[in-house]
């Protein structure tokens, strides 16, 4: 599951329902710290290697060194921007929020006078939307970061968007409240 955090917020009056969703499931985080790892170790041991056979030698002139090096800086700057992206979803008193960053720059705000309807569901990430993150899918767009619950949100316009949550129930009474004033 993503590390989620549900708030309603005391130093903004303005926030009535805070969640801040990160990836964080372990399978995922195998991967991407393991990638990470894999590069630095062979990194060092070309470098190592070298320096083993050619005593003396600068090591960081060998363009193979350098490639590695610049592969395990890459693949670390990539395992940063991971662990820090976040999607915030905020029922707010002017409107629905929800932001995503660093790594996808979305800034979403809806009146609640657009929403037409905001149902709690559960839902299929892989068949509906392909996966995680900013998607469209047969079933139209979705914001989701982990798990399979989410607020379905049909929009006036006749847009449909997905909202991933792991408060789903929360989230979706929090919106209809405010689609009632």
């Amino acid at each position: 599951m993503g590390e989620v955090t549900t708030m309603a917020t005391n130093y903004d009056p303005n926030v009535l329902f805070r969640e801040e969703q990160q990836f964080r499931q372990p399978w995922l985080m195998a991967v991407i710290i393991g990638g990470c790892v894999l590069s630095l170790v062979t990194f060092w041991i070309a470098l190592v290697s070298i320096n083993k056979s050619h005593p003396g030698s600068p090591a960081a002139v060998n363009p193979g060194v350098f490639v590695l090096a610049v592969e395990a800086m890459v693949m670390c700057l990539f395992v940063a921007l991971f662990l820090s992206a976040k999607m915030i979803t905020e029922v707010r008193l002017d409107g629905l929020s929800v932001r995503a960053h660093p790594i996808a720059r979305l800034r979403r705000s809806i009146p609640y006078n657009q929403i037409d309807s905001c149902e709690p569901r559960t839902y299929s990430p892989i068949g509906e939307y392909g996966g995680w993150g900013i998607r469209y899918g047969r079933g139209g767009k979705a914001y989701n970061i982990s798990g399979n619950r989410g607020v379905q949100l049909v929009l006036k316009s006749g847009e449909r968007l997905l909202l991933g949550s792991q408060k789903s129930d929360e989230l979706a009474a929090a919106i209809r409240e405010r689609m009632a004033v």
